[in-house]
């Protein structure tokens, strides 16, 4: 059907249409900070563009860098609202904010849960603060501005993703325009390319598998470039190196590019990195009164292996709705936290499911063989999740995972078009699941400023 072809063909465009204004009003209108994590991510960024990459362990409990105290200082503004769920911006916030500038003193902070983190991915933020302070702009219009480069990457990459995937592009479409992932997008966190960089991955993947025919070598050795830069900042992402190994994707090629040198270099920068960390930067993270200690816990499933299922069994029991709404729209961070209407969530699964039934009915899919190693791959990522978070956060012998946010997931949904068979359909049915999943973002654009609004800027009665 014409009109399905042209929809298709245009996907890319129309996914930067819904994007970037989404972009940027959340990098305007979001208190600086208020994004997961984002207090140190963007330390961490700062510490890169002052030439420091790496961070090291300092004590027992603490790993981390200096930074320039105008961080801290900004921080300090916007602290009422991370530790009190009722605070709002005022015009004194407002007013004290745009008065922090880059102070050039630095002190050390401890960031533990971003220092294990390579430079790689925070070079979009990073460009911005040397633009900012070159500019001598304050802290937190730098930050702002870190926030569009990294959404305009994000998105750029993600729009790349569509364009490219031979299977997979409404699954990707529909992921990375959940406000959870366009809240990432506009955030001075390594997420935004965490996310777009999955599902880059994921369509690379998708053209040799769904082509029938091994890999170019652009191909091949992008796909490996994406999976060590992922796998250094989340270490489960090393198992999608498995589809490179397949006979039918690996390229013929000899030399110092042949698809072994090429799959051996990648596992080896990965591990090259996740042993620096285990041994100079990674720390303990007590929370809640909780101590996690990764040998004790390690020592635990080895004395008693069986266990980890129970622990597997309660955690989905007890918070997979939860995981759910993180991962569709959980914004903000700390008492700042906020969610949609609950009719939200429910129509964004079932935009989802369609997304699914139209790659379902689309072209022909992947080999059976292929399928399992996509199968794998993904259940892989998605239980190795867990299984680090039971070691680096839980408590010792505890009978549930702590700490995992629905976010973790979102590369592996844009990666679930990859494991959708093929079914012969009319071209009519596949443009009536189609519609709705390209429909289905103006929910968003309408959704999330009202919800950013009414959190940050109404008063409450």
């Amino acid at each position: 059907m014409a009109i399905l072809a042209r929809l298709e063909r245009g996907l890319p465009l129309l996914f930067l249409a819904y994007a970037l204004p989404m972009v940027i009003f959340l990098s305007i209108t979001m208190p600086a900070y208020l994004n997961p994590d984002e207090t140190n991510h963007a330390m961490r960024a700062e510490q890169v563009s002052h030439g420091a990459p790496l961070n090291w362990r300092t004590g027992p409990f603490d790993a981390g860098g200096t930074i320039d105290t105008g961080l801290l200082s900004l921080l300090e503004v916007y602290w009422p609202i991370l530790a009190e769920a009722d605070k709002r911006v005022t015009r004194s916030m407002q007013d004290r904010s745009h008065a922090v500038t880059w102070s050039g003193n630095r002190m050390f902070a401890n960031t533990p849960n971003t220092a294990v983190y390579p430079p790689t991915l925070y070079l979009p933020v990073t460009v911005a603060i040397w633009i900012g302070k070159a500019a001598k702009l304050p802290v937190e219009t730098t930050l702002i501005l870190g926030r569009l480069i990294n959404g305009a990457v994000a998105a750029s990459l993600t729009a790349l993703a569509i364009a490219l995937a031979a299977r997979g592009r409404f699954v990707i479409f529909a992921t990375m325009l959940l406000p959870m992932s366009l809240a990432q997008f506009a955030s001075c966190s390594q997420d935004a390319l965490l996310l777009s960089g999955g599902a880059l991955l994921a369509a690379l993947l998708s053209r040799p598998m769904c082509g029938r025919r091994p890999a170019t070598r652009a191909e091949y050795l992008g796909a490996a470039v994406l999976v060590a830069l992922l796998s250094m900042s989340r270490p489960t992402n090393l198992v999608f190196i498995l589809p490179l190994l397949l006979p039918s994707v690996a390229p013929r090629l000899t030399g110092r590019f042949s698809a072994l040198t090429v799959v051996g270099g990648t596992v080896a920068a990965t591990l090259a990195w996740i042993v620096w960390v285990a041994i100079y930067v990674q720390v303990p993270q007590p929370h809640s009164g909780i101590v996690p200690m990764m040998g004790d816990q390690l020592r635990h499933l080895i004395a008693d292996p069986l266990s980890l299922f129970t622990v597997l069994w309660n955690t989905a029991l007890m918070y997979t709705h939860g995981y759910y709404v993180m991962m569709i729209a959980f914004l903000g961070w700390g008492q700042a936290a906020f969610t949609a209407p609950s009719w939200f969530y429910i129509l964004a699964g079932v935009v989802l499911l369609l997304a699914c039934a139209t790659e379902v009915l689309g072209p022909p899919g992947l080999t059976r063989r292929q399928l399992a190693v996509a199968w794998l791959s993904v259940g892989a990522s998605f239980l190795g999740i867990l299984v680090i978070q039971y070691l680096s956060f839980s408590r010792v012998g505890g009978t549930f995972v702590e700490g995992v946010q629905g976010r973790y997931f979102l590369p592996l949904a844009a990666a679930a078009g990859l494991l959708m068979p093929a079914i012969a359909a009319p071209a009519a049915l596949r443009l009536a699941t189609a519609v709705p999943v390209l429909i289905f973002p103006v929910a968003t654009l309408l959704t999330v400023p009202t919800m950013v609004i009414g959190r940050f800027y109404l008063q409450a009665g």
